[in-house]
């Protein structure tokens, strides 16, 4: 067995670096050292496609390399939609690591999910932090998803913005121009996104907790504990539920949005790594997620 923790040392330029290749390779996937022990230009291919999987992270420790770099700290991030500034606890590389590796996943599809040409949606359900916390487990429980955008309004039967902006005026709501983040919010939701899509739910704006497949039409689903907030529902399978949440490096080559609902497209979103997340490669044993070169 290959010891998992390792100091490799010595003065510089006796190739501590590059013995790191093989070393890294000897955890990850020590068969495909075997096969191509004297091929280094394979070796290194490999050792790419595993960092670019978020298998392998490399960092120089340096004297500028904080703790926040590499366990975790607060990152000052600009609020969308106020444009005040806040405060997130972001994980470093070490910590984002921990993170994947000892992540538990539900899962509930049968058989893999094709991408295909499905739109893939971010959204939030609920804040984390936030007296309205328990949107998500209720999402998760009930099978949908919630908007809480909208109001008390019913807007089915609407096709298109116009159609949105006239139930908005109908019930008397005056928006903010026609740019108005409800107005934007709700027609996606209710015009723009259809059974097959996929959802994927943040958790704040670097990490994300499930991915789920729309199911069916839009419908008005009046909320009890909310007066005007979360009666706008869409129905849902979830395919993931990750427990802590993944970072999302697992499935962007970006952070996440503030927005509550926008489309994930590329070159944001990895549709190679959400094919992984999503296909028969991701497998579950006892209830720890491992993928190609995890383990």
């Amino acid at each position: 067995a290959v010891e998992l923790n390792q100091i490799l040392f010595g003065p510089p330029g006796t190739g501590k670096t590059y013995a790191t290749i093989e070393s890294a390779l000897e955890i990850l996937d020590s068969r495909f050292v075997q096969e191509h022990q004297q091929d280094r230009p394979a070796l290194k291919a490999r050792f790419d496609q595993l960092a670019d999987a978020g298998r392998i992270r490399f960092v120089t420790f340096h004297q500028s390399f904080s703790y926040e770099d590499f366990v975790e700290g607060l990152r000052a991030e600009s609020d969308e939609a106020t444009g005040q500034l806040r405060y997130e606890v972001v994980d470093g590389v070490f910590k984002s690591l921990c993170e994947v590796a000892g992540a538990k996943v539900t899962q509930q599809a049968e058989a893999p999910v094709e991408l295909g040409s499905r739109k893939i949606w971010k959204m939030s359900l609920g804040n984390t932090l936030g007296s309205d916390a328990g949107i998500y487990e209720e999402c998760v429980q009930g099978g949908y998803v919630l908007l809480g955008h909208g109001g008390s309004i019913d807007f089915s039967g609407c096709n298109s913005r116009s159609d949105v902006q006239q139930r908005f005026a109908g019930a008397g709501v005056t928006l903010n121009g026609a740019n108005d983040y409800s107005l934007t919010s709700v027609s996606t939701f209710v015009t723009k996104m259809k059974a097959g899509d996929l959802v994927v739910v943040s958790d704040g704006n670097f990490k994300f907790r499930a991915i789920g497949e729309i199911t069916g039409e839009y419908a008005f689903k009046e909320h009890p504990d909310y007066d005007a907030d979360y009666s706008q529902m869409r129905p849902v399978k979830w395919l993931r539920q990750y427990s802590p949440s993944l970072p999302h490096g697992e499935l962007l080559n970006g952070q996440f949005s503030q927005m509550t609902l926008y489309e994930l497209r590329s070159p944001t979103l990895n549709r190679e790594k959400l094919q992984v997340l999503l296909g028969a490669q991701a497998k579950v044993n006892g209830g720890n997620r491992f993928s190609p070169g995890q383990v």
